[in-house]
């Protein structure tokens, strides 16, 4: 099944929100999700910041590497631009952390930690199903405020399929 139907994904974009604010810089709190894909699948750094009042997530940035971006010529060139990107976000604004799946890149994530990025691993196991269950509901509770723009994530989550899993979680994939 689909993992959500559009019109459930439009109710969360904010035609008046623009995502992060340069002149706030450090009182910009922010948590990274990160997702390196592989040689053919798109790689995608997704930053989210919490709104106490409204008790939404609203995206703050979001940069996506497609395959057609990757150098095969130049050996670990996507690791540098995005360790490069989350440097750049770590220097400018207030990141808590950034969650990633750590057989993708390990030595990039060890360079972000000695730089004073906090990385926490997201292990492809039973956290990872709750972690989609809870990513899913919170789009159908509108808890997420997206900006117009964010075209290619649109594109990603309306693309995802949702696999019903034996306990009643889910699990998000790319079929």
């Amino acid at each position: 099944d689909a993992l959500i139907p559009p019109v459930i994904w439009e109710r969360c974009t904010d035609k008046d929100w623009d995502g992060v604010d340069p002149k706030r810089g450090k009182r910009e709190v922010m948590v990274g999700g990160l997702d390196l894909g592989a040689v053919y699948d798109s790689c995608a750094c997704i930053w989210r910041g919490y709104d106490p009042e409204t008790k939404r997530l609203p995206l703050m940035a979001l940069k996506v590497w497609s395959p057609k971006d990757y150098r095969t010529e130049i050996t670990g060139y996507i690791l540098n631009e995005v360790k490069e990107h989350i440097l750049d976000m770590h220097r400018k604004y207030k990141v808590v952390a950034v969650y990633y799946d750590a057989s993708q890149a390990l030595y990039m994530v060890n360079e972000l930690i000695k730089a004073g990025v906090k990385m926490v691993e997201v292990k492809q196991v039973k956290g990872r199903e709750a972690t989609d269950t809870m990513y899913r509901q919170a789009i159908y509770d509108q808890r997420l405020r997206n900006y117009p723009y964010a075209g290619e994530l649109k594109e990603h989550v309306l693309a995802a399929v949702a696999k019903t899993m034996t306990d009643d979680t889910i699990r998000i994939r790319k079929d």
